[in-house]
């Protein structure tokens, strides 16, 4: 589908005479071919990545589980009843 994608924008580059941003001319070194492109692009996903995905997770899920439920153990039970009746 990405192959798809790029080979159909240089049919379009190719056949148009559109104007070219000058960001692009300024900072590309070069026309790169769709092969090259294709073989510079990777989406692999190895066990180390995944692990550190769901090792955050894992950690942003226990933190705002936790910090609230700290909060309201240290709280007196009267003070836990004024504020509930009042938020």
């Amino acid at each position: 589908m990405f192959e798809q994608e790029l080979a159909q924008q240089l049919e379009v580059s190719n056949n148009t005479n559109d104007v070219i941003p000058w960001e692009l001319t300024l900072f590309n070194s070069g026309a790169m071919s769709v092969e090259e492109v294709i073989e510079l692009y990777d989406v692999s996903l190895d066990f180390n990545t995944a692990l550190v995905f769901v090792s955050v997770g894992i950690a942003i899920i226990l933190a705002s589980t936790f910090i609230p439920i700290w909060y309201v153990v240290k709280l007196e039970p009267k003070d836990i009843l004024v504020k509930s009746s009042i938020g």
